[in-house]
């Protein structure tokens, strides 16, 4: 496919759609092997959307951060970890590919061949300066997608009396990986921990964490940090689009009890039904309107506030609490249907347990996201 097209809306969410059944199929082999498999990855690579978010100098589509919302989505609706570890993927590539300085982005993802990064951006390792560089040692978790990248990313705090936040790339090759995810949700997705033990790091594949700024790309890569967080709520949404799907199956199968009616035709289901439909389509309403709202200023050349910064994360972190509950509630109705394997209401419960538990859409980041948020009622 022409990677360009992807720019479209319309002609993305086509794509995504359009490999569900294939990445369906896979499940079971995602699940077992901990990681996609090599022929669903190549799939999903052949049709460009690992090209998403990365921009256009760079061969990439430069798509809007709520166009790649959506394809994660539609991904996510066909399996969870899959969609999972293409978000990770394609918002590390993102982030990357417009903040890296321009040498270091060119090496990397400037060679025509596709790259993908993976990795915790967080700054939990430690980095010493050095001619030319740094030195950079520590354990970090949570590399997602890692099984297809051929550089992984991570962030440290500078021995110096600032402790300066930096993000960094490496060679996979420079990475030992642990191979430690056992866990009862996003088994598939191969978020397992990581070590890098004194590996140099030039100057070029290093930039600032605190104050960022892309120096390329679509107007959606000013985002910053958050092009890394709003991924998640992706993920949740196309989790709970499919529960409600399956639960419509499942109650137009005429599913009910001896002595009372079909579930499909209880009062109270078809009240929980209509809750959880809201719960689904505001989350995700909201969600657009925030990263629409948030890109329009700097589209413009002008700056994020923390208003609309604020509302990008609260949106991320109650759609991701939002979606839970409409899974929770759909299998809680499935009754023994959704109980049985390999049913998918039970996978997406799993799935769900998995999503909710990340850092970033604890209920922290609503701590973090208030001062902005009063700035709007302040300005009123």
């Amino acid at each position: 496919m022409d990677v360009s097209a992807l720019k479209d809306r319309d002609t993305a969410v086509a794509a995504a759609r359009s490999l569900g059944e294939r990445i369906e199929a896979a499940v079971p082999e995602t699940d077992r092997l901990g990681h996609m498999p090599d022929d669903l990855f190549q799939a999903i690579a052949d049709s460009g959307l690992y090209r998403l978010g990365l921009p256009e100098e760079f061969g990439g589509a430069g798509a809007h951060i709520a166009t790649f919302i959506e394809v994660v989505e539609e991904i996510s609706r066909a399996d969870p970890s899959t969609g999972w570890s293409f978000m990770a993927n394609s918002g590390s590539v993102a982030i990357l590919s417009a903040h890296l300085p321009q040498a270091g982005a060119e090496r990397i993802f400037g060679t025509g061949e596709l790259t993908l990064t993976a990795g915790m951006l967080a700054p939990t390792g430690v980095a010493t300066k050095v001619e030319g560089g740094y030195r950079v040692s520590g354990k970090y978790g949570f590399a997602s997608g890692s099984a297809h990248a051929s550089w992984i990313c991570a962030g440290a705090r500078v021995d110096d009396e600032k402790k300066t936040g930096i993000m960094l790339a490496v060679p996979r090759s420079e990475v030992e990986f642990l191979g430690n995810w056992d866990v009862i949700g996003l088994r598939g997705t191969g978020s397992v921990d990581y070590r890098l033990d004194d590996v140099f790091v030039p100057e070029d594949s290093v930039f600032l964490r605190e104050g960022a700024k892309a120096l390329r790309g679509q107007p959606s890569l000013k985002l910053g940090l958050l092009v890394g967080l709003v991924g998640h709520v992706g993920v949740a949404l196309g989790t709970a689009r499919r529960a409600l799907e399956e639960l419509v199956k499942i109650a137009d199968m005429g599913r009910g009890r001896p002595g009372v009616p079909p579930m499909r035709e209880q009062p109270h289901f078809l009240h929980e039904f209509a809750v959880n439909d809201y719960k689904y389509r505001s989350a995700r309403s909201y969600v657009l309107e925030s990263l629409n709202n948030a890109v329009a200023p700097l589209a413009a050349g002008e700056p994020l506030t923390a208003a609309l910064a604020g509302r990008v994360q609260q949106a991320t972190t109650m759609g991701v609490r939002m979606a839970s509950e409409v899974v929770t509630s759909c299998y809680g109705w499935s009754g023994s249907v959704g109980l049985r394997r390999p049913h998918p209401l039970g996978r997406l419960v799993t799935e769900t347990a998995g999503q909710t538990q990340h850092g970033l859409v604890d209920p922290n980041s609503l701590v973090f996201a208030g001062p902005g948020l009063m700035d709007d009622y302040r300005d009123a």
